[in-house]
């Protein structure tokens, strides 16, 4: 069995993450895997050596880059894989179209699919996602969502406190994230620390933030972490406050982890969470309703324990990488653009 993945981005991002992570689960899994990245890109050295992987680089360039596309047909007919799966605009754009090799494009946002010519079908992560493909083309599509790191080692020893008091939040530094509208309601409640994981163009506008509403003290901007395990280890709570979410593999770690989530109604997370089962929901940049829930959270109003649990199991049942990993191996065995 045997697979290409084409991944053109430079920096580490959602969808960066999640492919290298889906490349070793697959070499993990038996499947020979040709690894087609950016060579500017800052994971190579997460892929190189692994078993299993074959690792080609390619400049993915602008669009008069026609290298990385001979390059790519060359090496792609002499691997010869069941499909190409690639990952956002630049690398399907460079992908050629093969007698005999499928292309498939996997999308994780609402990108403009003129940059998809080549495909033949294609892989939406949510059914919302799948539904605005199905608008603008007639090739098939498939729903498959992501899987995340299993950190079952910290969920077995989780106990959630009754009062949390460390909430903890995951993400680019960025407008859509929504991270103000968070500090705007940790400053409201004062026994409660934030820790908000990540970089991006908005660190010193949030920072500032935090100094303009006096709670500087309870917010820590760690910076980008490749490694989230500590992090995961020291929070009660976990948040996801985003005004624009296609999916959110950040509720699914949290829930591998054993966190009771919070997260705001927006596309992405009202997808997979079941509100007041194994999520909590506030309406999308509600300053007033999120400064209720965390405050009815440090009260000890809701049963976060059970949240906790209840988002383990659905970790477990929907998220976790046999589940989703087997789907990507059935389309090698399978027809391309089996509906599900």
């Amino acid at each position: 069995m045997q697979v290409a993945c084409v991944l053109g981005a430079k920096k580490y991002g959602g969808a960066e993450n999640f492919a290298i992570r889906l490349i070793k689960a697959l070499a993990d899994r038996g499947v020979s895997v040709l690894a087609c990245l950016s060579r500017r890109s800052s994971y190579c050295s997460d892929l190189k050596g692994y078993p299993g992987v074959t690792l080609k680089t390619y400049a993915f360039g602008a669009w008069w880059d026609f290298c990385t596309s001979r390059r790519l047909r060359v090496d792609l007919q002499a691997f010869n894989p069941a499909y190409v799966l690639s990952f956002m605009s630049r690398a399907a754009w460079h992908v050629p179209v093969i007698q005999g090799i499928p292309h498939i494009g996997r999308l994780g946002g609402y990108y403009d699919l003129a940059y998809f010519k080549t495909c033949d079908g294609f892989i939406g992560i949510t059914p919302d996602l799948c539904d605005y493909i199905a608008r603008h083309t007639n090739r098939p599509v498939q729903w498959i969502s992501n899987f995340a790191t299993d950190y079952a080692d910290i969920a077995k020893n989780r106990v959630i406190p009754r009062r949390p008091k460390n909430l903890l939040a995951l993400g680019r530094y960025h407008e859509n994230k929504a991270f103000d509208t968070l500090i705007k309601a940790v400053a409201k409640v004062p026994d409660l620390a934030l820790t908000l994981v990540g970089d991006g163009p908005e660190r010193e506008k949030l920072e500032s933030l935090a100094q303009t509403h006096g709670c500087q003290h309870r917010v820590t901007f760690t910076g980008w972490m490749k490694d989230i395990t500590q992090p995961l280890k020291q929070a009660d709570l976990f948040i996801v406050p985003s005004r624009h979410e296609p999916l959110g593999s950040v509720t699914m770690e949290a829930w591998s982890a054993k966190l009771p989530v919070i997260a705001a109604d927006t596309m992405g997370p009202a997808s997979v969470i079941t509100p007041n089962k194994d999520g909590i929901f506030f309406p999308i940049d509600d300053i007033a309703a999120l400064t209720d829930i965390l405050n009815g959270c440090v009260r000890g109003d809701y049963d976060l324990q059970m949240l906790a649990e209840e988002g383990r199991k659905t970790f477990e049942r929907n998220h976790s990488a046999d589940v989703i990993v087997k789907q990507y191996i059935d389309l090698i065995r399978a027809p391309l653009g089996r509906k599900v």
